[in-house]
């Protein structure tokens, strides 16, 4: 009889599962962390614009 790995479930399916949930987590991670600054610069950016169009 041979196991499919059903039932009790394949503790190797599980690991590689968890190392690519992991990496996606990961790779999430470092792309919010690249666009915060961007978002803050922008941000900071047209407040001075619009102080500079408040003068005039």
């Amino acid at each position: 009889m041979s196991s499919t790995g059903e039932g009790r479930g394949n503790p190797l399916q599980y690991f590689c599962l968890e190392i690519h949930m992991n990496r996606m987590k990961r790779q999430n991670d470092r792309i919010l962390k690249e666009e915060l600054p961007r978002s803050v610069v922008a941000q900071y950016a047209t407040g001075d614009q619009w102080r500079k169009l408040q003068k005039e």
